[in-house]
């Protein structure tokens, strides 16, 4: 049986009531669990609305169910200052006085877009704030209580409410995998794509555009996000694991991409861009690796992404370090050019607006920003909801944590709906990024089919 335990609730509950008098706000403390993982309550993931989130080393992950608050922003402009403004006005909200709420939710990538028929169950841009958060961090797993409250709640309902979600059945679910019918873009459909972006850089009129194609799966049977998750949590080491579910769909993947992370001040973000394939022995994977780290068209790609980078990191930080020559960045089926990039947020910034201004670097849209995004919308025939967009979390303090939205698809009952994509420059060569897309395709397909 899980053990929950707070000594000092009935306390908490008092000091709250006192200050606010019956006026609403929201509640929060914290519980002391004997949970050994965060992964044995995914299954709670296919019967109710939340997140799960782990980063690249696995050193924190959390899982939040039952929503609170819910901000969204629906404005075609200003949508992450609308973000960060319910967020400040949200803290006011707040009686914590050692627990530590968290909001977590993602962007659209492109808010002129109309979004596809299966993201209707997504706003574009929005951000929970969930009842049940359990937390694992430094080998310890907490679980942060969050409510409405008017006074009236009390020691009694709280623990009830926690013990009738700990005491939900654990599902014993079986997905035979089996597909009805798959449909993606045919390579006479991706060469004519590219090579219309190709024009536009032979012009003059972009150095670079990030193209993606869709995956569309339909199952015998309900696809269970619980085991979906698990599976990309065995074979994707070294990737952020996430999901966002709500009203039955799930937006779910294993990118190896952060955008930015910010630590009491301390401001971290990463350039990837620049692949090839994984090896079959060692020996061919160094050789791979090396002609990466050598391949002009490559080098060329990720110096994009850089020099973005590291302007918009200047602007709302200090002491901007960027190492002057990428390295690998392995994953089961991919490696990339990785660059790491450090500095100090200025007081006057905070993580939110370094994800407005990063978003979308040239690895996911292309360079310069404004042109790549109006070629993207005039020659991609779909919506990207939230694929190749910021994903991430926040706390009270500005502490947070955004990943980049690839390697990623949605889920709704049956149905998949996948999502890869390449940056094309002038040396790109239509066949060679098609394959490279079916390699980026991997990880989720490699998931759904119970990691073949």
């Amino acid at each position: 049986m899980t053990l929950i335990k707070n000594e000092h609730l009935e306390a908490e509950l008092l000091s709250a009531k006192t200050r606010y008098n019956k006026q609403q706000y929201i509640f929060s403390t914290t519980f002391e669990t004997n949970l050994i993982s965060i992964e044995e309550l995914l299954y709670l993931m296919d019967t109710e609305d939340g997140f799960y989130w782990s980063n690249y080393d696995r050193t924190l992950e959390f899982i939040g169910i039952s929503p609170v608050v819910t901000v969204v922003s629906d404005e075609v402009s200003n949508r992450f200052e609308n973000i960060e403004q319910a967020y400040i006005n949200l803290k006011q909200q707040f009686y914590s006085e050692k627990s530590k709420p968290i909001l977590f939710g993602g962007f659209c990538f492109d808010e002129m877009l109309d979004q596809n028929q299966i993201w209707d169950k997504f706003e574009q841009n929005e951000f929970t704030l969930p009842k049940f958060l359990f937390i694992k961090e430094e080998n310890e797993i907490k679980l942060i209580y969050c409510a409405h409250d008017n006074g009236a709640l009390n020691k009694e309902h709280i623990e009830t409410e926690i013990q009738n979600l700990l005491r939900k059945p654990t599902q014993n679910i079986n997905f035979n995998k089996e597909v009805i019918s798959s449909e993606t873009m045919e390579f006479s459909d991706w060469e004519n794509m590219l090579n219309k972006a190709k024009d536009k850089i032979n012009s003059g009129l972009i150095k670079k555009i990030v193209l993606s194609r869709t995956y569309e799966l339909e199952f015998t049977e309900e696809i269970p996000v619980s085991i979906i998750a698990n599976n990309l949590l065995e074979v994707q080491k070294g990737s952020y694991i996430f999901l966002y579910k709500k009203n039955g769909a799930c937006f779910i993947g294993a990118t190896p991409e952060r955008l930015v992370q910010c630590n009491d001040q301390v401001i971290y973000s990463a350039c990837v861009a620049g692949s090839i394939k994984r090896g079959e022995t060692e020996e061919e994977d160094i050789s791979l690796q090396n002609e990466l780290l050598n391949d002009p068209k490559n080098l060329q790609e990720h110096q994009y992404v850089v020099d973005v980078v590291e302007r918009a990191m200047e602007l709302y930080a200090d002491k901007v370090e960027i190492p002057s020559k990428p390295t690998i960045l392995k994953n089961k089926f991919i490696q990339h050019l990785y660059t790491p990039v450090r500095g100090i947020l200025k007081e006057s910034s905070t993580i939110l607006k370094v994800v407005g201004e990063l978003h979308p670097t040239p690895a996911l849209g292309g360079t310069p920003k404004e042109e790549a995004l109006s070629q993207i919308r005039d020659l991609e025939p779909h919506s990207r909801g939230w694929y190749a967009a910021p994903i991430g979390w926040i706390d009270l303090k500005g502490n947070g944590e955004f990943a980049v939205a690839i390697r990623s698809g949605i889920i709704e009952k049956n149905k998949a709906l996948l999502y890869a994509g390449c940056g094309v420059v002038e040396q790109s060569d239509p066949q060679s990024e098609y394959i490279e897309t079916n390699i980026k395709f991997r990880p989720m397909l490699s998931a759904l089919r119970g990691n073949e």
